[in-house]
């Protein structure tokens, strides 16, 4: 893939306001858009190869890239708020999850009964202390919800 970068510079460096894209197959993406320094993004939005969007402040030590601030993931229905570490959840956060299901029950009709299918939506959300992505130490709360938005357990 090409990346491209339009903004400020210093010393050949992205430095300042700046945007970086990648032409690939379907077009041009950004990828990152906001604050560098030194050629490295110190706060604003990326996108990982995971389709993972991180908004918040980045921080270099060594080879490590520290992050603060939300990841959220559409496909994956995720939303985390809190740190990270090399793009994983590692240190305090709260990671919340949206799966679907259906419910199957059986209702009566005027013609006799039937099998009524509800989508169920199930909120998962864990918060804590997290490393390489897992929660460690902290709570986990399930909420279900029909399409209407209300809690049913």
């Amino acid at each position: 893939s090409n990346m491209i970068y339009e903004g400020e510079i210093f010393d050949s460096k992205p430095h300042g306001i700046g945007d970086f894209y990648e032409f690939n197959e379907t077009g041009l993406t950004i990828i990152e858009t906001g604050t560098y320094e030194a050629g490295k993004l110190v706060s604003g939005f990326a996108q990982d190869e995971n389709n993972s969007i991180f908004n918040g402040t980045f921080q270099y030590h060594n080879d490590n890239k520290f992050f603060k601030g939300v990841v959220v993931n559409f496909e994956l229905k995720t939303k985390y708020e809190g740190e990270c570490l090399n793009d994983e959840f590692h240190g305090e956060g709260q990671l919340t999850t949206i799966k679907i299901t259906e419910q199957k029950r059986i209702v009566e009709t005027h013609d006799g009964v039937d099998i009524a299918e509800k989508e169920i939506e199930v909120r998962i959300v864990q918060k804590g202390l997290f490393e390489n992505n897992e929660l460690q130490k902290g709570e986990t709360q399930m909420t279900w919800h029909d399409e209407d938005g209300y809690e049913v357990f």
